[in-house]
């Protein structure tokens, strides 16, 4: 029998035995696994052609000798070397726990693309994952199949036969000018300097967190991202609007909430340490300071179920759906500068993206500079048909 380059056959009452050439000497090599079974007779010989074909035969007899190496084992040298930021390991480290509530005590080396096919098809109904979830767990199982062909844990990546799903594409769409100054008014003044910040920065909510005194230069009205998603620091100038709250927050400030009708005082202290964040981390963490609900609860009373309210709002401050996130803010930030001339090359100094593929994600293209463009024909168009016969 035959599988790639490599022959095999079964003695009488014994185990099977593995004939090829070695494609560097040009030896035959004789060799015998103690394997039985066809099926994995078949597979071994397709392993062994494969390794060949793929010049890292040399390697298979390493991977023999880590055989009980576990997925689990591999997942954590994997984490404990690797550079991802501080977020995204801390994201990637939480996938990798549920994967391992599953696969933790389980030989890598075991592990097929068809495993983790089928792993993954039936985690996402279990669970409920979204697309986009479910392909975030491959890319960490990725990874660490990545790192252990790199350490000769396995041969090959079964990973990389396993596809990507299609995404939606889920986009927010940016606010107009109206809309955004509807919500401002309706927003407290302490999430309205968050959102504010978010809308003439395009700053995404990570790195508006991670501002320190030092990265604001309230003289050359910058401000100096350092940590980002690609790693690659950039400057953003200031508008009049955020040099006017960060000179304010700079002294610090005071506003009066409730909480569950209890009154209380959220305070901003004054910033007067260069390494104290510009943004206090119990505004910016998950729900704080009742940020989500007060978007939430904005973005209601701009689209409201009741057709008498919604009619009663002004036509260009309505929102075409109930909702408003963080992250509008960097999507409304792009299309408004390009729509007034910023170009693509411009956005990704300014906001930090790496590719021009990733820009025009994120920039919509308002229709009226559209119009704008196509004037420059009607003029020579109009001459030409008058002076036809």
């Amino acid at each position: 029998m035959q599988e790639g380059i490599v022959s095999f056959r079964k003695k009488y009452r014994s185990s099977y035995n593995f004939r090829w050439t070695d494609p560097i000497t040009g030896d035959r090599i004789d060799q015998s696994y103690k394997i039985t079974d066809v099926r994995v007779a078949r597979k071994k010989a397709r392993e062994i052609s494969d390794a060949l074909e793929g010049g890292y035969y040399k390697d298979l007899e390493t991977v023999k000798a880590n055989i009980t190496i576990t997925f689990g084992e591999v997942g954590r040298e994997y984490f404990d070397g690797c550079s991802l930021s501080q977020n995204s390991k801390k994201s990637d480290i939480g996938r990798y726990g549920i994967i391992c509530e599953d696969w933790g005590d389980t030989p890598i080396t075991g592990i097929t693309s068809g495993d983790i096919q089928q792993y993954l098809s039936q985690t996402k109904n279990k669970r409920n994952w979204t697309t986009s979830t479910r392909n975030k767990y491959l890319s960490v199982i990725r990874q660490i199949f990545k790192y252990g062909v790199s350490v000769n844990y396995i041969a090959r990546n079964a990973s990389i036969e396993v596809k990507k799903s299609k995404e939606e594409n889920k986009i927010p769409d940016p606010l107009t000018e109206p809309q955004f100054l509807a919500v401002m008014r309706l927003l407290p003044k302490h999430v309205r300097i968050i959102i504010g910040l978010l809308h003439d920065t395009g700053l995404r909510k990570s790195e508006l967190g991670r501002l320190v005194r030092r990265d604001i230069s309230l003289p050359k009205r910058t401000i100096y991202v350092r940590k980002t998603k690609s790693k690659a620091a950039r400057i953003i100038p200031m508008t009049d609007w955020v040099y006017d709250i960060l000179r304010k927050v700079s002294g610090g400030m005071s506003f009066s909430l409730k909480k569950n009708n209890t009154p209380y005082l959220l305070v901003w202290p004054p910033l007067t340490d260069a390494q104290q964040l510009v943004i206090p981390g119990k505004l910016l963490g998950h729900n704080s300071s009742g940020l989500r609900w007060h978007l939430e609860k904005t973005a209601k009373l701009l689209c409201p179920d009741d057709t008498e309210a919604y009619e009663r709002i002004p036509e260009d401050e309505r929102l075409d759906e109930p909702r408003l996130g963080l992250h509008q803010m960097r999507h409304t930030y792009a299309t408004f500068l390009g729509a007034n001339g910023a170009t693509d090359l411009d956005l990704m100094d300014l906001g930090g993206w790496t590719s021009i593929e990733m820009v025009r994600r994120y920039r919509k293209v308002v229709d009226q500079r559209l119009h704008d463009v196509m004037k420059v024909f009607n003029k020579p168009v109009l001459k030409v048909i008058e002076s036809d016969p």
